[in-house]
């Protein structure tokens, strides 16, 4: 299939020193065993440490394949087994494609309440604005989309970022660990969080409006850990989107404070992806707020990705979005600048550093109407006593990643920003340059991003003061003419005082 480009072979970290050095790098599972003996006492198997996977690399890139997974059976405690080695020449495959970065893949959650990626269909061939279906078009012309479903097994191997959109459904801890030990690997997350769920009133009952309950998915403790928090608010912004009127309603415009502009100047430029983004909105966002102290402990660098204007002010408590309840306060000193989003990256620390794998719950047909205590529940398991390993049983270390290769986390609270609505559907608006852009750093694909930001046709000017203003203009009506006659005159002395000196040359 490769044209006899692989090469193989084969390392025993047990023999040799250098290559237990460059498997410690790798994060895989290492197993111990005790001696097994027969009756008599004589020793069958001597205690022993065994590892088993398989490292694609290339350059500096590599890719691990674990030929040892680490499950959890309630009653019986942590397990292992050999991988499927039937899937394994497809797991080869995708390995071989990452490492030399064709036709990457992009993780999507597809369950836990997350808007499908083909939703917001209103009519035959006609889309919603709620959907997303302008995003998933335009990410797949340069990457490959797989749906990753927690509640069916952990995430697929080859996928080097995983777009988490919208969540309204709790994760159990299983799922938060697959997470979490996702990002350990060195990959990459983008975190499109919902701090609230909009929930439309019942039939009758619509002029009230909708309903703003706050969102617990358990996501939140992840980010916490990893040094970003989400507030439980909406910023709202003066300098907004405007909605144009129709004549029915007096025309004129509607300023939309949840419909945040952000401009060149709240935009961090320092980041090589941002570069070339001149604005961008978003709708129903959060502030999102980097922890310094969390951090500045772990190693890890934290950046604002993007603010909000200094005119801008927090909706928290009871929300209520519509025009007549989001006037902008009287008092200056409630107006400030709020940062959207962030970019942390490093090597993370992980959630579950020293604590078991989770078990993975059981479907619920398998486990309805079983008492607590029964085969299955996970209160039995937490009940069995800690022991010393039996002789020959197997134990291992390195189940759970403590701490993982260089990552990066993108937080942005709200998922609108994915949607239709926002996300034009030639992908060539502000908005829709600004994700994919952040998908391709993620990535590590920065030269796309740089010559897309470089092709924008939105490239406003920066905002002046009405002086400035006046004086450029005055410049431009009357100065240039000035300083167009004030150099003709200069060019006029100076040939002169060529001329005379030319005569008095040969003149004399």
């Amino acid at each position: 299939k490769y044209y006899g480009k692989l090469s193989f072979s084969s390392a025993d970290p047990a023999a040799d020193s250098l290559a237990a050095e460059r498997w410690k790098r790798y994060n895989l599972v290492t197993l111990r065993w005790q001696a097994i003996r027969d009756r008599a006492g004589s020793e069958l198997v001597p205690p022993g440490t065994g590892t088993a996977a398989i490292v694609v690399m290339k350059d500096d890139r590599f890719r691990t394949i674990p030929l040892i997974e680490v499950f959890n059976v309630p009653l019986f405690g942590t397990q292992y087994r050999l991988a499927d080695l039937e899937t394994l020449g497809e797991r080869i495959g995708e390995a071989v494609d990452d490492v030399i970065d064709i036709n990457k893949k992009i993780g999507y959650l597809a369950d836990h309440g997350t808007p499908p990626l083909q939703g917001g269909q209103m009519f035959p061939g006609q889309q919603g604005q709620d959907g997303l279906t302008n995003f998933n078009r335009i990410i797949s012309e340069n990457y490959s989309i797989v749906e990753v479903r927690l509640a069916d097994g952990p995430i697929p191997d080859g996928i080097d970022c995983l777009v988490i959109a919208g969540p309204r459904e709790p994760f159990n801890d299983w799922e938060l660990f697959q997470i979490d030990q996702f990002l350990m690997r060195g990959r990459s997350l983008a975190v499109f969080y919902d701090a609230f769920d909009e929930m439309q009133m019942p039939q009758g009952q619509q002029q009230r409006g909708p309903m703003f309950l706050p969102v617990d998915t358990g996501l939140e403790k992840l980010l916490d850990h990893y040094g970003a928090t989400v507030k439980r608010s909406y910023v709202l912004d003066t300098n907004c989107y405007e909605q144009q009127l129709p004549a029915a309603y007096g025309g004129g415009v509607q300023p939309i404070y949840f419909a945040p502009v952000i401009k060149d100047e709240k935009i961090n430029d320092e980041l090589k992806f941002m570069r070339h983004v001149k604005a961008l909105i978003t709708v129903k966002s959060s502030p999102v707020e980097l922890k310094g102290d969390v951090l500045e402990t772990h190693g890890l660098d934290g950046a604002v990705v993007f603010s909000s204007s200094d005119q801008s002010w927090e909706m928290s408590g009871r929300i209520d979005l519509s025009p007549w309840a989001m006037q902008p306060p009287t008092d200056p000193e409630q107006m400030q600048s709020f940062p959207l989003a962030a970019l942390i990256t490093g090597e993370f620390p992980s959630h579950f550093a020293g604590k078991p794998v989770p078990e993975k719950p059981e479907p619920e047909d398998e486990t309805a109407g079983e008492e607590p205590g029964e085969t299955g529940a996970p209160e039995a398991a937490a009940a069995q006593p800690a022991r010393e390993p039996a002789a020959g049983e197997l134990t291992g270390e390195g189940a759970v990643i403590d701490q993982g290769r260089p990552g990066m986390l993108f937080v942005l609270a709200s998922s609108e920003v994915l949607r239709n609505n926002v996300i034009d559907e030639e992908g060539r608006g502000t908005s829709a340059t600004f994700v994919m852009n952040v998908i391709d750093h993620l990535n590590g694909r920065d030269a796309y991003a740089e010559m897309r930001g470089k092709s924008q046709r939105f490239n406003p000017l920066r905002d002046t003061a009405p002086g400035v203003k006046t004086f450029v203009k005055t410049l431009n009506i009357a100065g240039l003419p000035v300083i167009v006659v004030a150099c003709g005159v200069v060019v006029w002395a100076l040939r002169s005082r060529r001329k005379r000196a030319i005569q008095a040359i040969f003149g004399g």
